[in-house]
């Protein structure tokens, strides 16, 4: 019967079948992947070296390089989520302001619109802050813990508080019609430097400072897990620690031990390279887990080369965290990291740009 129909209609008739097949099928295609991920999400952290325009000294045309060389690192790493340390500005107006300035370059140069946040600081100089693409999701709430009391690493001892303090920044991304959202949320850190360190009455170049910082910012991050929806938050601690991977305060962050077991020097004591020296305390289980770290299987070339150089030697200043049930989401298919650095020291900053893609 169907010789008998015109050609157009035959033709016509064959697509509507292929038509039909696919849609009947798809849905079995659709299951057969569906652990497959739909969502990707570009985590990056950049410390700015003291970006500012507003109150700014320099000449502008060496304004305009730092703009570009910074913009060249985020556009190259195809960044989302850019937490930001040295926001230049002695008020958080005028910090902000700053910010914007960058955040609406980026804009310009992606076709994509960034917002900018920054967190209130006490520093006088230098605040914390976020840019996020509008399009990845919804904003929830950016909070600072500037000023908070820190916990003692002696309890008789001066009680000090977070100055540039950390940036909580709370959103949601992806589909909750598809359920397949997550609600991340972020502490952008700046701890105290070693800068000036004839001034640190421990003679430790204020580590025992930056060790209690890292105690009560893992704490933060662990109240923040507890409170979440199970596998549907993912707390994410990201920024420039200031110490290097192996020192006491990046073993305290990371939970692997706590500042009590520096309290007396019978437990753990720092050694020459500020490093944890401890004897009967075994490390434990840490909460957060570095994805640039040994947990993260980084290439060995990748940690050698380091987030920031320092008389010829490379130091992972920088780094990003994730709780240890959410690493899988920084995983690739392999089992390799999803990580990677952009950028040249000194061109632009003096940290290198570090980037995370989140999958799930």
């Amino acid at each position: 019967m169907c010789h008998n129909l015109p050609r157009g209609f035959a033709r016509f008739f064959l697509l509507l079948l292929v038509f039909s097949a696919v849609n009947c099928i798809s849905p079995y295609l659709a299951n057969a992947d569906s652990g497959a991920r739909t969502n990707r999400l570009r985590i990056c952290t950049q410390n700015l070296n003291n970006f500012q325009v507003e109150g700014r000294k320099r000449p502008h045309s060496s304004v305009e390089k730092h703009v570009q060389f910074l913009l060249q690192r985020m556009k190259e790493a195809s960044c989302d989520v850019i937490a930001v340390q040295e926001v230049g500005g002695a008020t958080k107006r005028i910090a902000h302001s700053n910010l914007e300035i960058l955040s609406q370059a980026l804009s310009r140069d992606t076709d994509r619109k960034f917002n900018s946040y920054v967190g209130k600081s006490d520093d006088g100089w230098i605040s914390n802050g976020f840019i996020v693409a509008d399009d990845v999701g919804k904003f929830l709430d950016l909070k600072s813990l500037t000023g908070a009391n820190l916990p003692k690493l002696q309890p008789l001892g001066r009680s000090h508080r977070f100055i540039r303090g950390p940036v909580k920044l709370a959103m949601l991304v992806g589909s909750k019609r598809a359920k397949n959202w997550k609600k991340l949320v972020f502490f952008n850190m700046h701890l105290k430097s070693k800068s000036n360190s004839w001034k640190d009455p421990t003679k430790t170049s204020f580590e025992t400072l930056r060790m209690e910082m890292a105690e009560a910012l893992r704490i933060a991050a662990e109240r923040e897990e507890e409170k979440g929806e199970g596998d549907r938050q993912v707390v994410i601690v990201l920024g420039d620690r200031n110490s290097d991977g192996d020192s006491a305060s990046a073993d305290i962050l990371a939970g692997r031990l706590f500042l009590a077991d520096f309290s007396t020097p019978s437990k753990c004591m720092l050694d020459s390279q500020l490093r944890s020296s401890c004897s009967n305390v075994s490390r434990r289980s840490p909460f957060l887990v570095s994805l640039f770290g040994e947990e993260g299987f980084s290439p060995s070339m990748l940690q050698k080369r380091g987030s920031y150089m320092y008389k010829g030697k490379p130091y992972w200043l920088d780094d990003i965290l994730v709780a240890k049930d959410d690493f899988r989401y920084f995983q690739r298919p392999d089992g390799s990291m999803a990580i990677g650095l952009e950028g040249q020291f000194n061109v632009g900053s003096d940290h290198k740009l570090l980037w995370a893609e989140m999958g799930w």
